[in-house]
């Protein structure tokens, strides 16, 4: 077997039998649904007993998984399950302020370590995504990134989907000037989940954190209040120093959200706004951007397609997506394309850092 420097890692909803079949050489595979670890032999790398980890009900992982093996019938695997037939993505889970349980951004740093043990680059392949956190970097799952992938970080990159390409208008950003409000009206057709955020303007200084606590959310549903949360109730949090409201609301109705800056708040305060699931709308305030967690981070290659809408300036130089593909189908079958040829560069050259690679897939693309 010829000695390779790079392998592929594959995060989704799980993979069959009939596609396991098909690898040639599994290093090791991360179970979250069922919390189990398989690693393969050291010398070898063929991870045994896949019997156990093989199930994929909606099929999804098991065609990432066969057209990555299309483009490479040999590249080396580590491969997570990180979806739950019934919840969806796994998540890290909290206590006490804490991580408490693995979620799907703890799996590939276990990959990544992995692959070193191996002495192995990698190019991750996450074909799903939604937005979880501030989508700019700032949230969880961008600084759990940051330990092993980014500027100055050689050797590992991560690839993935930027979304449906759809244009749909589902984040919402405004302002709000000292002492007035700002309402931004919703049209939700069914269960809805929100994802809340206070911007920092600039950087965040510890010793003004009252100037974090000067708002106040009220959300009404047909015209009637349903929540209320005031800022002082908010912790920060630790990874990125901003304020976070998660919400969900259920069945179909006419929503606002309103935000209210306290008597004596002394500037103007920025907020945003994520519908983070189900089929709903922003009727105002909309922010054409919509580029899915974790495509959305700096340090990650956002693919798209050329036929898409993602926004306004996708097609300028510095924007994103940072890749758009001719054709059409499902970006997500379309990113082992991109993944494959990550691993290659990777292995004519380990030293090369995530904006590096994705300097040299814009020259090609």
């Amino acid at each position: 077997m010829v000695k390779r420097k790079a392998a592929v890692i594959i995060a989704d909803t799980g993979f069959s039998e009939d596609s396991l079949a098909g690898a040639r050489r599994i290093l090791g595979c991360y179970d979250l649904v069922k919390r189990r670890v398989i690693i393969g032999d050291p010398y070898v790398g063929d991870a045994t007993d896949l019997g156990a980890f093989a199930g994929d009900p909606s099929g999804h992982g098991s065609i990432v998984l066969e057209r990555t093996l299309a483009q490479d019938a040999d590249v080396p695997l580590v491969l997570i399950r990180s979806h739950d037939p019934m919840e969806g993505i796994i998540r890290t889970s909290w206590l006490d302020g804490k991580p408490a349980a693995d979620g799907w951004t703890d799996a590939y740093l276990w990959a990544v370590r992995l692959c070193r043990l191996h002495k192995l680059a990698s190019a991750a392949n996450f074909s799903f995504g939604r937005i979880y956190h501030a989508a700019d970097g700032t949230g969880w799952d961008a600084f759990q990134f940051a330990k092993v992938t980014g500027r100055g970080l050689p050797g590992h990159v991560v690839v993935a989907a930027a979304g449906p390409g759809d244009g749909r208008p589902v984040h919402a950003s405004f302002g709000v000037a000292a002492e007035t409000a700002c309402a931004v009206d919703v049209e939700q057709d069914g269960d809805t989940s929100y994802n809340f955020w206070t911007k920092v303007n600039g950087a965040l200084d510890s010793n003004r954190q009252d100037a974090q606590d000067d708002w106040i959310l009220e959300v009404w549903r047909d015209g009637r209040l349903v929540l209320r949360q005031d800022g002082t109730q908010v912790p920060v949090n630790f990874w990125n120093g901003r304020k976070q409201v998660q919400f969900e609301l259920k069945g179909a109705g006419k929503v606002a959200l309103v935000v209210r800056m306290k008597h004596g708040a002394r500037e103007k305060r920025d907020f945003e706004c994520w519908l983070a699931t189900g089929n709903a709308r922003f009727l105002n305030h909309v922010d054409g951007t919509y580029i899915v967690e974790p495509a959305a981070f700096a340090s990650v290659i956002a693919v798209g397609l050329k036929a898409g809408s993602y926004a306004p300036d996708q097609e300028s130089p510095d924007s994103k997506p940072d890749v758009l593909l001719d054709g059409g189908g499902p970006i997500s079958f379309r990113l082992p394309e991109i993944t494959v040829k990550v691993a290659r560069m990777l292995e004519a050259d380990p030293s090369l850092d995530s904006f590096q690679v994705k300097e040299k897939l814009k020259a090609w693309a």
